[in-house]
């Protein structure tokens, strides 16, 4: 897997994956916004695999959708470079990460993510 991968540790299909590689589809919108039953909702009419964020915020018992890591680990992906994309919100961090997407659509699976509209443009 990791000659997929080039200096800058950005993901690079070979040529035999061009074409076999799943969609990878973004959600996004501001806080309350409604991506996440939007995303939940196209989930199970599509038969799509959903990316979670990961978060240092502290856990809530109605998030299923959130990946808790604490800060330290946090920004040891944010300096390899490990995320698709990540956003400081109040004290805590949000991040996306690049392997399971990628682990996904070399599958063949086309994936959903949600993404704060702050870091989506």
């Amino acid at each position: 897997m990791l000659e997929n991968y080039d200096e800058s540790r950005n993901f690079r299909p070979n040529k035999e994956q061009v074409g076999r590689v799943g969609r990878l589809i973004i959600i996004t919108g501001p806080t309350a916004s409604g991506k996440d039953s939007v995303t939940e909702e196209i989930a199970k009419k599509l038969n799509l695999k959903i990316i979670n964020t990961n978060t240092t915020r502290d856990p809530r018992d109605d998030d299923k959708c959130l990946n808790y890591i604490d800060e330290e680990e946090f920004l040891k992906m944010k300096e390899n470079n490990e995320f698709l994309e990540f956003n400081k919100y109040g004290k805590a961090w949000y991040g996306t990460s690049k392997k399971p997407i990628q682990d996904e659509l070399l599958s063949g699976h086309s994936v959903l993510c949600r993404i704060h509209a702050s870091t989506a443009l």
